[in-house]
C-alpha cells in the first residue's frame, strides 16, 4: 500500500494547489477497483517479462565485476580512483577535480558538466515521467506552507526548484558546483519567471551562510561517495533549527539493482549501493543533529533507473522504456519491490 494517503487525489503538475494533481475518471468503485487490480497486474508483469528476458539473454559484460569496471574506468581523474597513489595525484589534474568532491568521490566533475550540456526542455517537470510525479509529491507534503525557504543542493537542471516556487510558494535557492548546470538553472528559471538564486560553489566549502534554511533536500548525489556522512553533514549544516531536511537517492538495492547491473555495470560502479535501504540511511544518520528522523521506501516504477538503451539499442530500448514509462505512470498504487527511491528525512534541533 502506498506511503501516502489514498484518499487524496493523485498529484498532477497543472495545478497551483499544494497538492499534485491529476485528472481521474469519475467512475464507480467497482470500475476503479478494477482497473487498479488490472494496472497492478500489467505493471508488475511487465517488469518481471523484461527481468526474465534479460536473464536469459546473457548480456555481454553482464558477468564483469562492478569493482573492477571501476577501476578500468578511474572517471580520468584522481578523485574517484579505487586504487589512489601518490603517482596517480601526481599525473592527474587533481586540482580541477578535487575542489569540490572529496576522496571517496565516485564520480568527477566532468561527468556532471557533460550531462548539463544536455537539452533541456524550458518546462516545469513532466506529470508523465513516474520519477517527476514521485518527487514532486514528496516536495509537496513537505513544503507545506508557501513562503518557506528552500535550498536544493546539486539543483540542476532546476525543474524541481521551479515547480517549489511557482506551485508551492516557497521562496528557493538553488546549489550547484557544475558550471554549465548552474547556467542552464537560471536559463529555464528566467524563462518560466521563478524568482530564484542560483548559487555555483563547493559543498564541502559552501558560500551559503550556515542553518539559513526552513527545508534542505538534494535527489541522487549523497550516494555518489563511498563515504557519504559528510556529505549529509554538509546539508544538515545548512537547516535551520527547527527545518527539515530531506535526502533521496535511488533505490538500487533491488529489482533496479540487478537490472542495471546487467545493463550499464559502469553507471552502477558510481553509486555507493551499500546505503540504499532505510537502515543504513538511519544508521547514516546517527551522529546527525536530526530529531523525528524517518526513512522508507517511495515512489511508483521510474524506469529511468535502468539504462535500457546500452545494451538493447535506440529503438527497442526506448520502446521497453517508454512502455515501462507510461504502466509507471498507470500505477494505481505502489509496489514495494518497484519504490524508486529510499528518502531519509528529520528535523534539525538546537
Amino acid at each position: 500500500m502506498s506511503d501516502y494517503d489514498q484518499s487524496r487525489e493523485s498529484p498532477g503538475i497543472e495545478d497551483a494547489g499544494p497538492e499534485y494533481r491529476v485528472k481521474q475518471v469519475d467512475t464507480q468503485r467497482s470500475s476503479l477497483a478494477r482497473i487498479a487490480a488490472w494496472g497492478s497486474f500489467f505493471a508488475t508483469g511487465g517488469l518481471s517479462g523484461v527481468v526474465q528476458w534479460t536473464f536469459l539473454l546473457d548480456l555481454p559484460g553482464s558477468e564483469q565485476n562492478l569493482d573492477d569496471k571501476a577501476k578500468s574506468k578511474c572517471f580520468n581523474t584522481a578523485a574517484c580512483s579505487v586504487e589512489r597513489s601518490e603517482e596517480v595525484f601526481k599525473t592527474k589534474n587533481c586540482d580541477k577535480h578535487c575542489r569540490m568532491f572529496d576522496p571517496t568521490a565516485l564520480t568527477d566533475i566532468e561527468d556532471w558538466e557533460v550531462w548539463h550540456r544536455g537539452r533541456f526542455r524550458y518546462t516545469l517537470p513532466s506529470r508523465w515521467m513516474p520519477g517527476s510525479v514521485n518527487l514532486c509529491v514528496l516536495l509537496s507534503r513537505y513544503l507545506s506552507r508557501p513562503g518557506m525557504s528552500a535550498l536544493e543542493i546539486g539543483c540542476a537542471p532546476g525543474k524541481f526548484l521551479a515547480y517549489a516556487h511557482l506551485k508551492l510558494g516557497a521562496r528557493i535557492v538553488g546549489f550547484d558546483y557544475s558550471a554549465p548546470g548552474v547556467e542552464v538553472t537560471r536559463d529555464i528559471h528566467r524563462r518560466l519567471g521563478v524568482d530564484s538564486r542560483i548559487v555555483q560553489g563547493d559543498l564541502f566549502n559552501e558560500p551559503l551562510p550556515g542553518e539559513s534554511f526552513d527545508f534542505v533536500y538534494s535527489n541522487g548525489l549523497i550516494e555518489h561517495f563511498r563515504d557519504p556522512l559528510a556529505a549529509l553533514r554538509a546539508h544538515t549544516d545548512l537547516v535551520r533549527p527547527g527545518g527539515r531536511l530531506l535526502v533521496a537517492v535511488p533505490n538500487y538495492s533491488g529489482i533496479y539493482g540487478w537490472l542495471q547491473a546487467r545493463f550499464d555495470p559502469e553507471n552502477l560502479a558510481i553509486h555507493n549501493v551499500d546505503i540504499m535501504s532505510p537502515e543504513a540511511l538511519l544508521k547514516l544518520a546517527d551522529s546527525l543533529p536530526l530529531s523525528s528522523r524517518q526513512a522508507f521506501l517511495v515512489g511508483r516504477m521510474n524506469p529511468v533507473l535502468v539504462a535500457w538503451r546500452k545494451k538493447l539499442g535506440r529503438i527497442l530500448g526506448g520502446g521497453v522504456w517508454a512502455g515501462l514509462t507510461v504502466l509507471g505512470r498507470l500505477q494505481p498504487f505502489e509496489i514495494d519491490p518497484l519504490r524508486p527511491l529510499v528518502v531519509l528525512t528529520g528535523i534539525k534541533t538546537d
